[in-house]
């Protein structure tokens, strides 16, 4: 995000963040944007 603003590229704060988290979710599989699959912690729930 810091480097986000440093080149100029700003968002709104919540936007900003969102989008961050998402991409991390995404990258790693997690839950909030991944439906859990059958060998996934999440799938106990």
């Amino acid at each position: 995000l810091e480097e986000l603003v440093k080149r100029g590229v700003y968002m709104g704060k919540q936007d900003a963040i969102r989008d961050v988290l998402r991409d991390l979710f995404e990258k790693h599989k997690l839950y909030p944007f991944i439906p859990p699959t059958e060998d996934s912690p999440e799938s106990t729930k």
